[in-house]
């Protein structure tokens, strides 16, 4: 799978992780419901609420998963899918 996805929202079902790459500065905002996100290389675990944004230092793959239900995502300075998890 390649799918860019620049300055969009996407939703996240439950149960359904999604890999992603991201860019340096990139950023992510929760709409609705809680997302995780694991950034490989990173030992931080990053929750998103809605209205939590997270700024990525760096460039890399991050997972992303809708926590307890369905979860609404805005990719403000785009990402890029990568593969199947």
């Amino acid at each position: 799978m390649d799918l860019q996805i620049d300055k969009a929202s996407f939703e996240l079902r439950s149960g359904k992780p999604v890999r992603l790459q991201v860019g340096a500065g990139h950023r992510m905002t929760g709409i609705r419901g809680t997302t995780w996100l694991t950034i490989d290389g990173d030992q931080r675990d990053i929750l998103l609420a809605p209205g939590d944004t997270h700024a990525f230092a760096r460039a890399g793959r991050v997972m992303v998963q809708a926590l307890g239900g369905d979860a609404l995502l805005n990719a403000e300075d785009g990402v890029r899918a990568v593969g199947r998890t």
